[in-house]
């Protein structure tokens, strides 16, 4: 299945990025984002390998769904002819009400 990537997400990946090579170095960051992205290709083997999220006001399923890479949450929509990659999410320092919103701005 086709891989579409959300601006949001690329921004989010680069952000994190940066951090990375701050703190860690280039190479450091460049691993990083390749395992990003590897999690990412896989989804177009097994799309629904991560978990649905589930509103947990209401109970609800959503049709987003949740692939954890290490300390992050990327935040996935299957389409019919394409998975769609919404954002990128640290969950050390995001929590989930954060998740919401970037579900709740990728619907609009």
């Amino acid at each position: 299945m086709r891989i579409s990537y959300n601006p949001r997400f690329d921004e989010r990946l680069e952000s994190a990025g940066d951090y990375v090579a701050r703190e860690f170095g280039e190479a450091a960051s460049r691993r990083f984002k390749v395992t990003i992205l590897e999690a990412c290709h896989m989804l177009s083997i097994f799309p629904y390998m991560g978990f649905r999220l589930h509103d947990l006001d209401n109970g609800k399923s959503s049709d987003f769904r949740i692939l954890i890479s290490g300390y992050h949450a990327i935040i996935y929509y299957v389409g019919t002819d394409a998975i769609e990659i919404m954002s990128l999410v640290d969950m050390r320092a995001e929590k989930l009400a954060s998740m919401r919103k970037c579900i709740q701005n990728a619907e609009d």
